[in-house]
């Protein structure tokens, strides 16, 4: 009897929401895809320069609209969310991976203005 699995293909990306900074921020990531045997675990990380924001969990199929997953620390049923704020880091793990994760899966963290009043 011959050995039977299903490979996924988990891609990640970044994304740093563009509002309005003075400051060089940078939001990257681990590597570019995680390949995963179905019913293992796979594992994200993206780590961020800016202090003092969480980073933000988010899925895309192809051709869907972009869904967010999680915000800092947080579970959402076989996934979740390790935020670092010391090292600026967060950790997204998928367990018991499925054919219905395969997707791309975008890090982000939100700056913010500073107004010089």
């Amino acid at each position: 009897m011959g050995l039977s699995f299903t490979v996924l293909l988990i891609s990640l990306s970044f994304l740093l929401f563009p509002f309005v900074s003075s400051n060089s921020n940078e939001v990257s990531q681990s590597s570019e895809s995680v390949i995963v045997i179905e019913g293992k675990t796979a594992l994200l990380t993206c780590s961020t320069t800016v202090a003092g924001r969480i980073i933000q969990w988010y899925s895309q199929y192809p051709n869907g609209p972009m869904k967010h997953l999680v915000s800092g620390t947080g579970d959402r049923g076989r996934i979740n969310a390790r935020f670092n704020s010391t090292e600026k880091t967060s950790a997204l793990t998928v367990h018991d991976a499925r054919m219905i994760d395969s997707a791309t899966y975008f890090c982000a963290v939100e700056t913010q203005c500073n107004e010089d009043r």
